[in-house]
């Protein structure tokens, strides 16, 4: 659901020769570019952070699977940060809807984020996104690409197809991180063995980050339309997420009572003081 924040209008042009889209502005940059930025500071997001991240992207991704749409290129530059802090997913230039066979076999992708079976031309479905977003999940972890760890020079797509034929040798890298199943689990060869996008979202870390991105919400946090607030309700409704999103749905709109409270007591002392 969280993937369809970005699209504002489309509408065609009076002659009818050109279709214009308006689209929200990203004035956070993307997430490749804050990660940048902790490498420069040889400082890890925390895992709370990057469970945050994940969680909104994957509540996209769902949006996106659940009507058999997938993305293929899902990467840390695609997914794009709005000025409240939301996480969203862009660039669909490379998105297909998936036939009544859920495979295919285009050759498509950023390199670092492909999956075993796009690697190396094989039918792929939905689960190539659910590799990719561990790649994501990895990268955002540990501050590196896990396939492209520890190599001397550049590397070329051959050098990456081996070192994913071979599996992940940089696991270490997140051991012991509440997170390390789940992205183990993603980055499966296996494309059977890889949880589904609406399992990733119940993974317990994730569940909770969801719950905390309602909270959010209904604090007031982030802007969002009531239209699309009642998407997202109705999405994690969907995914089981009933009884923990309802808890931190009153909690948000506790704190915002709490907040409107303080505003209008500093409002009453500012007017004593006049």
């Amino acid at each position: 659901m969280i993937l369809i924040h970005l699209l504002q209008e489309a509408y065609l042009s009076q002659n009818g020769g050109a279709l214009s889209i308006i689209m929200e502005y990203a004035s956070g940059g993307d997430l490749q570019n804050l990660l940048n930025r902790y490498k420069k500071t040889g400082k890890r997001p925390s895992e709370a952070q990057v469970a945050s991240w994940l969680a909104q992207i994957s509540l996209g991704l769902h949006g996106l699977h659940r009507v058999s749409i997938m993305h293929r290129d899902i990467k840390p530059a695609n997914c794009l940060l709005l000025g409240d802090g939301r996480l969203v997913l862009g660039d669909f230039g490379g998105s297909k809807v998936l036939d009544d066979a859920l495979l295919t076999a285009t050759f498509i992708g950023t390199p670092h984020y492909m999956s075993p079976e796009l690697m190396f031309g094989e039918l792929y479905d939905a689960s190539s996104d659910v590799w990719a977003l561990g790649v994501v999940a990895f990268e955002a972890s540990a501050l590196q690409k896990p396939f492209a760890f520890e190599f001397g020079g550049p590397m070329t797509l051959r050098d990456l197809s081996q070192r994913i034929d071979r599996g992940l040798g940089a696991w270490h890298m997140i051991q012991g991180l509440g997170l390390e199943k789940l992205i183990l689990s993603m980055l499966s060869q296996s494309k059977s063995k890889r949880p589904r996008i609406d399992q990733v979202i119940r993974f317990p870390l994730i569940a909770r980050a969801v719950a905390g991105f309602i909270r959010d919400l209904a604090s007031g946090k982030f802007k969002l339309k009531v239209d699309r607030a009642e998407l997202l309700i109705d999405q994690v409704s969907a995914l089981g997420l009933r009884g923990l999103c309802a808890t931190a749905l009153h909690l948000g709109v506790a704190q915002r009572k709490v907040g409107s409270g303080n505003d209008n007591d500093e409002k009453k002392k500012s007017h004593s003081y006049r």
